[in-house]
């Protein structure tokens, strides 16, 4: 298991302590753009804010409360108006980096949409069908 997936479990339990039970079967988490605001986000105290009554700065602060010690996780900090931002701790990304060197052939890859299937219309909103102006809408059927 990864520290990403070690991350969502922690935060699956952390919410279901504040008796908020989440939506979704896994917790979305992203990389930030700025390498300050640590190496994985999320934004699960917007996301659950309304449904548990807080504001979702009160809940951030409630969800990292129940963290507590995350494996992998050196230190969690609260952002803004409820955003959570985790720094990986220097083992859980020579981990990381190590599971890379296993199976080089498997980095990069994303498969939580294999099995799906979508079409995509292309499309300009402006009108202009410039290269760099390319839009176009996703449909999964």
């Amino acid at each position: 298991m990864n520290a990403a997936d070690k991350i969502g479990n922690a935060i699956t339990v952390a919410l279901q302590k504040l008796n908020i039970e989440p939506v979704n079967e896994t917790i979305g988490l992203e990389r930030p753009a700025l390498l300050s605001h640590g190496d994985l986000a999320t934004n699960v105290a917007l996301q659950y804010a309304k449904q548990s009554g807080k504001s979702a700065r009160q809940l951030a602060e409630s969800i990292v409360s129940e963290l507590g010690d995350v494996e992998g996780v050196a230190k969690i900090e609260i952002a803004g108006p409820g955003f959570i931002n985790f720094h990986l701790s220097p083992k859980a990304v020579n981990e990381s980096v190590q599971n890379v060197n296993k199976k080089p052939e498997e980095w990069g890859k994303n498969f939580q949409q294999s099995g799906k299937r979508y079409l995509v219309f292309p499309c300009s909103g402006t009108g202009n069908h410039r290269l760099g102006r390319r839009q176009s809408l996703f449909f999964e059927y």
